[in-house]
């Protein structure tokens, strides 16, 4: 199984110290990673920019999610995108993932030369939820999919829609977001599962061989420990579950 953290599960802890997160990452037995991007100019860009391609050494899955800014014709896009197709020549991402709901003019993606991949949102977005939504993303990109469990739960809690959802696009998704709600539907926050551990959210995940990558949100006076339990519980849970 191959299983690991994105980094904007770090980034309450701050100052950011990206270098100890990853290795933090691999401590525990990562081999997947995902960078976040939430802005231009951020830590985690100038992380990127600034050191080799052997900081990822050891990791087999290794992707990037570009920031939630709206998708337009602008220099901040074109900018953006020119950061982007410089960092895949030197990590090979083998995914950049995009929120749908931030694309105002798909023409935008036509013919880019980096693997683009496209998420399915929580319940406070107006679209990229159904899969009606991702049918209409699909048709206009040639792109991969981003399955979200936690977003999925916070528009259908019995998961029905997680299990169509994946059925229908499993040539398409190439790695899952996980984490929890807490119990809740009323917001994006992503939780620790192994803090609150939903039985539907995790029941998806059984025999899956998609990449899987942790967005729960770690305790800066705890990450060690929340980043080794919560990598821990999961690993155990679909250990216990392979055929």
């Amino acid at each position: 199984m191959t299983l690991g953290f994105s980094t904007g599960s770090t980034y309450q802890c701050t100052p950011r110290n990206l270098a100890e997160d990853l290795a933090m990452f691999k401590q525990v037995g990562c081999s997947a990673v995902e960078f976040m991007l939430w802005m231009r100019n951020d830590p985690v860009e100038k992380f990127l920019i600034e050191n080799p391609k052997e900081v990822v050494d050891g990791f087999q899955y290794v992707s990037l999610h570009a920031p939630g800014i709206p998708y337009v014709k602008s220099d901040e896009v074109f900018s953006l995108f020119e950061i982007i197709q410089n960092l895949h020549d030197k990590f090979a991402f083998k995914a950049i993932v995009f929120h749908p709901d931030m694309v105002k003019d798909w023409d935008l993606f036509n013919n880019l030369r980096f693997p683009i991949a496209f998420e399915n949102m929580d319940n406070q977005k107006d679209f990229g939820i159904s899969i009606e939504d991702m049918e209409i993303v699909f048709e206009k990109t040639d792109s991969k999919m981003v399955f979200d469990i936690q977003h999925i739960y916070s528009n259908d809690s019995s998961m029905k829609l997680g299990y169509e959802m994946l059925e229908k696009f499993k040539e398409r998704i190439v790695e899952i977001h996980f984490s929890s709600l807490n119990g809740g539907k009323s917001g994006p926050v992503h939780k620790l599962a192994y803090q609150s551990p939903e039985q539907e959210i995790l029941n998806i995940l059984k025999n899956t061989k998609i990449p899987i990558l942790f967005e729960g949100v770690v305790d800066p006076n705890s990450k060690m420990e929340d980043i080794r339990k919560e990598f821990g519980f999961t690993q155990k849970f679909l250990s216990s579950r392979q055929p």
